[in-house]
């Protein structure tokens, strides 16, 4: 079942007035490091983290690298939670440190909080000041501190234990480790697999992962646009944060998406990370580029999203490219299918990062903020509806060509500008009131205008009457 449980490696700092530091030289048998600090600093910037991930079934485990993880994701055919750098059960994880303390020579140790040794499969013994001490330990031993069970799978809680150098029975020095360990099984939320996680194309009844997304081509490149979640605590989901967004992605005409059929299968290329940027929760964002690919290639993407534990869970679902693109095998060539793109020359107009060509122009610059509110209306109410994305598709089509014969008549751009105001009003109105409000509104001008045109007529009508009758 899903779990996460986090718990901290703690020592006191040494009892002598020296401040002694303890360098961390090296981790083995861990799914990732974040020393999170200044190598030469340690104590001073932070607390170093190791991630132990347990995605994917250990039954899966049936290659291991050179530091006995294994890869629960090569052999998938599809998508499922997997991990390319797994730890279990049996794994030694392997803790090599060195103190600058002058009197730190002695033995090193793990203790939980009640000063309960742990046993260590191995380590360097008594040593002298400044050595390097090295400890190994199973995973099993220090999962076994959280709920007695010695297993790291379906831990729910934490414990807080002690690296410590100790010398008959005296402390010399010691360090604040964070172990954080996360398995994603999805089982928990309603009995689902990863697939279903993202059941509805706009979010509302997902339980994580990236669900909504849209694919724009650029030059030799594909941006992901208005990308979301179906958690609203993302990027932190599970009780871990989010570090980045994996693109699948492939060229195959002939199965189209299915060719994606899960994180080890053939004729996909190379998926690509996309790293998450964290300012704050509530508004993270993505670094949207995946580049080097071929103008006039059709592209096809799904995405996914990597943990700190490295653990890849909630994969787009055929669901949603069935809801937006119509098949996964055969799916939509007019340009509604928002999952996949087809990347172009841009004429020699905008960064390939804009494409609102005709504003852009008649505004003298991609930047000016009115473009901003277009592009609101583009990602927000037209990508999210049919129709919508037909006429996207042939405004991209098309406007490169419009702004060109409008960059060649500059006489052109005050009437385009002037024509864009209505535009302008309407996109506004949609993004912060709704599609509906905007055409209500919409609809009273249009009744309004013409009415009081011809009350207005009739007034001064009336008026030259009356004058003349006088």
């Amino acid at each position: 079942m899903r779990s996460l449980f986090v718990f901290t490696l703690m020592v006191l700092m040494s009892s002598t007035s020296s401040f002694a530091e303890i360098e961390i030289l090296n981790v083995i048998g861990d799914s990732a490091l974040d020393l999170n600090l200044n190598p030469n600093q340690q104590n001073d910037q932070g607390t170093p983290i190791i991630y132990g991930g347990v995605g994917g079934l250990e039954a899966n485990c049936n290659e291991e690298d050179s530091e006995g993880r294994c890869n629960t994701c090569n052999d998938l055919t599809s998508f499922g939670v997997c991990n390319e750098q797994r730890i279990y059960d049996d794994l030694v994880l392997t803790i090599t440190f060195r103190s600058d303390s002058d009197n730190s020579a002695g033995e090193a140790f793990v203790e939980d909080n009640e000063g309960n040794r742990l046993g260590l499969v191995d380590s360097t013994g008594r040593l002298g000041s400044g050595a390097a001490h090295r400890l190994d330990i199973q995973w099993s031993e220090i999962c076994d501190e959280i709920d007695n069970t010695g297993t790291c799978e379906g831990v729910s809680d934490s414990v807080q234990l002690r690296l410590l150098i100790e010398d008959n029975g005296d402390t010399r020095d010691s360090e604040e480790i964070t172990v954080i360990v996360a398995d994603p099984d999805p089982t928990k939320s309603g009995d689902k697999d990863t697939l279903d996680l993202c059941t509805d194309s706009d979010g509302t009844d997902a339980e994580g992962g990236i669900c909504d997304w849209i694919a724009y081509p650029g030059d030799g490149k594909i941006f992901l646009d208005q990308v979301s979640s179906g958690d609203s605590a993302f990027p932190n989901e599970d009780g871990i944060q989010i570090r980045s967004v994996r693109v699948f992605i492939t060229d195959d005409e002939t199965d189209a998406f299915d060719a994606i059929a899960g994180p080890g299968s053939t004729g996909n290329l190379t998926p690509e990370d996309l790293e998450v940027f964290t300012e704050n929760d509530n508004d993270p964002e993505i670094d949207q580029v995946i580049d080097g690919l071929e103008n006039g290639t059709r592209y096809y993407l799904k995405v996914g999203v990597v943990d700190l534990a490295g653990n890849l869970s909630r994969v787009t679902s055929d669901t949603a490219i069935g809801d937006i693109c119509g098949s996964t095998s055969a799916p939509a060539s007019d340009g509604s299918c928002t999952f996949s793109a087809t990347p172009q020359r841009v004429l020699g107009l905008l960064t390939e990062d804009f494409n609102c060509f005709i504003a852009s122009v008649s505004y003298g610059s991609p930047l000016d903020k009115r473009i901003d509110i277009l592009r609101k209306f583009r990602s927000e109410i037209l990508w999210k509806r049919k129709w919508g994305r037909k006429l996207t598709a042939w405004y991209y089509k098309n406007g490169p060509y419009a702004a060109i014969f409008i960059d060649k008549h500059s006489y052109l751009k005050p009437l385009v500008r002037a024509a864009l105001w209505p535009a302008l009003g309407f996109s506004w109105l949609a993004t912060e009131y709704g599609l509906g409000f905007a055409v209500f509104i919409s609809s009273l001008l249009l009744f309004a205008l013409p009415y009081s045109t011809i009350r207005t007529a009739r007034w001064a009508k009336f008026r030259l009457r009356k004058e003349r009758a006088a």
